[in-house]
């Protein structure tokens, strides 16, 4: 393969994110540091066997990118152009990334804490050999990253950068801030210490994850997942814990737990009794009683179990809350969903309700539902649903990027009244996704021949 032919192909690529022109002005022009790490690279590229060259991005298309991870706590600055003008938004920052894999691959895992910046020490050191190790992950099983851990896996020649987005094998590519790898004369610098123990450091550049333009000139992003809550990490996202800037606390709720953490200790709880019809449970009588049994449930959880926690939330979309239209007021009667991955999902008597309760063993059965398959629940089977550790009461609402949780009221079903809690579909929340499967026709209430097959049974009571 000609030498030119390789630089003129990385190029190719390259364009789809070089700096916008305006006329023969940059908006965005290349750093005089991001043009010298540019060019290293092509060297190298020049020196490459045809082997190696045929190898680079060779598996960009089979990594796809599914969320972008942020901390709300935290805040960075976007910076874009109006009418020629440059503007500043302040959003949520963008600390890691969630990822779906088409093959078996192992991916790198550093402590969060080492990555973390402060006002003090706004760099990053790595031992390179003893802080950064692997894990294999499954195919189709997601995983998430932090921004480091990413740079680590896509600057692997497989990648060289580049991982998919929606049928855009290059449509999500990986630059950094290189001004710190750099001599103020130009040459790359290696920067490293020694430390107290004998190990030698090595200075990272900061990693940012890109969107490429599409054939029209426009950058696709990507959909971002606000994964704290008021100043707490949401469940199932704790390995970006170590990130979060403690808040500060008012001095009457500094001996509260985070409504996060309350909330999934109550899911655990409702998830032994649920499941398990556990009668040994007497002095549950309150929400505070909920609490209480969920923290010493998460106390005595194995780890592996732990890490399951929420692990699956942020592959789980509502896409509308479905409303019924009754004589007297509307009532709400399920919702409709979609996961990234495939999933069973609970199929439930529809006689089955909070007056008759529901036995595990007996009434509980599932259905296989395909990735990126459409399905509908009734409240009472999502609610079972999201009791799951691999959701722990979340899932995301689509287009909104943020975990919602499904709330409950346990007040009749703790007293005995209610054979099961009453889930809570928050309309606030949902308001936007609510969708009537019902209209009053000639005083008489008719559901829409598309939802009939799931809810015509309200139609015969």
């Amino acid at each position: 393969m000609q030498e030119n032919s390789k630089i003129e192909s990385m190029n190719r690529v390259g364009s789809k994110h070089y700096s916008k022109k305006k006329g023969d002005k940059a908006y965005y022009a290349m750093s005089d540091w991001s043009r010298l790490l540019r060019n290293k690279g092509l060297e190298h590229v020049e020196e490459m066997s045809d082997k190696e060259y045929l190898n680079l991005r060779s598996m960009s298309g089979t990594l796809h990118f599914q969320h972008l991870l942020c901390l709300e706590t935290l805040k960075s600055t976007r910076t874009s152009k109006v009418d020629g003008e440059r503007v500043y938004t302040a959003e949520a920052k963008p600390v890691g990334v969630s990822l779906l894999s088409d093959v078996d691959i192992s991916v790198p895992q550093i402590e969060a804490v080492k990555t973390k910046k402060s006002r003090s020490n706004k760099n990053v050191f790595l031992d390179l050999e003893k802080d950064i190790t692997y894990i294999d992950i499954k195919a189709k099983e997601p995983f998430m990253l932090t921004h480091y851990e990413f740079m680590f896996l896509l600057i692997r020649p497989e990648y060289s950068g580049y991982l998919s987005l929606n049928d855009d094998p290059y449509g999500v590519y990986l630059s950094v801030l290189s001004r710190d790898i750099f001599k103020e004369e130009g040459r790359l610098n290696n920067v490293t210490f020694k430390a107290d123990d004998g190990t030698v450091k090595v200075k990272l550049p900061t990693p940012t994850i890109n969107f490429s333009k599409n054939k029209d000139g426009y950058t696709t992003k990507g959909s971002s997942l606000i994964i704290d809550l008021e100043g707490f990490i949401s469940p199932g996202y704790e390995k970006f814990e170590a990130l979060l800037t403690k808040p500060r606390r008012k001095l009457k709720s500094s001996s509260k737990e985070s409504e996060a953490k309350v909330y999934s200790s109550s899911i655990l709880a409702l998830q032994k009794l649920l499941f398990t019809r556990d009668s040994k449970f007497p002095n549950i009588n309150n929400d505070e009683d909920l609490t209480e049994l969920g923290k010493s449930i998460l106390k005595e959880m194995p780890e592996k179990q732990k890490k399951n926690l929420g692990s699956h939330s942020n592959s789980l979309y509502l896409l509308e809350v479905l409303n019924y239209k009754g004589h007297y007021s509307d009532i709400t009667v399920g919702v409709k969903l979609i996961s990234d991955i495939e999933i069973q999902i609970p199929n439930i008597d529809v006689s089955k309700d909070q007056d008759t309760g529901i036995n595990p063993e007996k009434d509980l059965t599932h259905v296989l539902v395909h990735a990126k398959e459409e399905f509908y629940l009734t409240v009472i089977e999502f609610m079972y649903l999201l009791l799951r550790d691999e959701y722990i009461g979340y899932c995301e609402v689509k287009g909104k990027g943020k975990m919602i949780p499904l709330k409950f009221n346990v007040n009749k079903y703790l007293k005995g009244l209610k054979q099961l809690p009453i889930p809570i579909v928050n309309v606030e929340i949902y308001e936007q996704k609510r969708v009537d499967i019902s209209d009053q026709i000639n005083g008489v209430t008719t559901i829409f021949p598309e939802y009939r097959e799931k809810f015509g049974y309200i139609e015969a009571k």
